[in-house]
């Protein structure tokens, strides 16, 4: 079933626009809001069982609701896995995105990259050129599929519908504590951090793996053992780190203008999904098989 849920979910990610309104996490806020403003705690093992607690409660009921739908009729169940799978992923859109971003600085409508650059890098780039947004972006293009994509596809593939709805709530929760200096983060914001850390740590090298093999495998692994010290201040976190420095190995040789390199990023993109579907199809036939 994992196979068509991919197949089903990627094409209508592709094909169906933009999916932004019906993605609405405004439910888990309100309840993040309320559980943290009735449980302050201070020691660890606290902080830990509030975060199980916070992704938890929304989880078993995912669960609950997912078990009854498939005793009382599979077709349901599996159409409910594709709709659970599909509201995971972004939340916010990505290729068509990054792909209008890239057809306005082409054609000199600021404004209009400015907007695109600020829904994708959750940045407020009122009043940066797109000349310098650009080289930000492309950077970051490898970080974002892999939180808005490739994350969900591998926690869905390991859990089903409510590691997809883990993987979202973790970083949803990660990423509201974005722009807090370490020093002046909540041991909350820090617990979260880390758990979220380790939930991205296969997954992300996981798609290391397929930025290598459906690029340049040589210069990717290069820039990962050698080059990821180099960008410590950019990438703090090593998970990210190891993305870029992959996803930017495409060929020494060749340094492409920022925009290029966007569009050269969005194709290896599309290579690795096929890699990982190609995956899914072999480990499906494997198990058909035996």
């Amino acid at each position: 079933m994992t196979l068509f849920v991919f197949v089903i979910c990627l094409m209508a990610e592709r094909f169906l626009g933009s999916l932004d309104g019906y993605r609405k996490f405004a439910w888990f806020s309100r309840f993040r809001a309320w559980l943290t403003a009735r449980i302050s705690p201070t020691a660890t093992w606290k902080i830990r069982l509030m975060l199980l607690v916070l992704f938890a409660a929304p989880i078993l009921a995912l669960q609950l609701f997912y078990m009854w739908i498939l005793y009382s009729l599979t077709l349901l169940g599996f159409a409910f896995a594709c709709l659970t799978l599909l509201y995971c992923f972004g939340p916010k859109g990505f290729y068509e995105e990054t792909r209008a971003f890239c057809d306005a600085v082409r054609g000199k409508q600021d404004d209009t990259a400015r907007w695109y650059a600020n829904k994708l890098l959750d940045r407020d780039f009122a009043n940066t050129p797109p000349s310098e947004i650009a080289p930000i972006l492309g950077e970051h293009i490898f970080v974002i599929a892999n939180d808005r994509i490739f994350a969900v596809m591998f926690w869905f593939a390991v859990l089903g519908p409510m590691g997809a709805l883990l993987y979202r709530l973790s970083s949803l929760t990660q990423h509201s504590t974005r722009g807090i200096a370490p020093e002046s983060a909540s041991p909350f914001q820090r617990e979260s951090t880390r758990f979220h850390y380790w939930l991205n740590w296969i997954p992300s090298r996981l798609l290391v793996l397929g930025y290598a093999a459906t690029g340049n495998f040589v210069e990717s692994m290069s820039r990962c053992s050698q080059g990821a010290p180099s960008c410590v201040e950019r990438w703090p976190d090593m998970n990210e780190r190891l993305l870029v420095c992959a996803g930017i190995g495409q060929d020494s040789t060749i340094q492409p203008d920022p925009i290029t390199r966007i569009e050269l990023g969005l194709a290896l993109l599309r290579r690795t999904t096929v890699l990982w579907i190609g995956l899914t199809v072999l480990v499906t036939l494997t198990r058909w098989a035996s």
